[in-house]
């Protein structure tokens, strides 16, 4: 696909594939966004990725945010993830998107295993013979 779409447009989406990063900046005269393949002053790293719903640019905070809730068992797995989109309710410069795994389309299962083991309780000894002691004994 070759599609954009933006963030705004979309309640979730699933991770096809990624395409890597470019710098990007929006030149607001020509009314188109710029690419470069090196940073230049004024542009952003922009991650992009395939979606089910076309492609998908990304800042390193909003990638950060979907990688932080697909982190499981050390790695952490972007790709065939579905992932919720929220905002929290604001307009123009204030809006914040909120990108969130989907648990609910995640299997159901752990790595994690547990052993059902007993400690087994040892009775301390009661001293006897000449080591023995009573606070009787103590001088004060």
């Amino acid at each position: 696909m070759n599609n954009y779409v933006k963030l705004r447009d979309l309640s979730a989406f699933t991770v096809m594939s990624d395409k890597g990063y470019s710098y990007k900046q929006w030149n607001q005269s020509e009314g188109k966004m710029e690419v470069s393949d090196k940073w230049q002053e004024g542009f952003r790293k922009m991650y992009s990725i395939e979606t089910d719903q076309g492609t998908l640019d990304l800042s390193q905070a909003q990638l950060g945010q979907m990688l932080s809730s697909a982190y499981r068992d050390g790695a952490a797995n972007l790709i065939g993830n579905k992932f919720n989109v929220k905002t929290n309710g604001k307009t123009g410069m204030e809006i914040r998107y909120f990108i969130n795994l989907d648990y609910a389309s995640q299997p159901h299962t752990s790595s994690v295993t547990h052993e059902n083991t007993k400690a087994e309780v040892v009775p301390t000894p009661e001293p006897t013979g000449p080591e023995s002691a009573s606070f009787d004994d103590l001088p004060f």
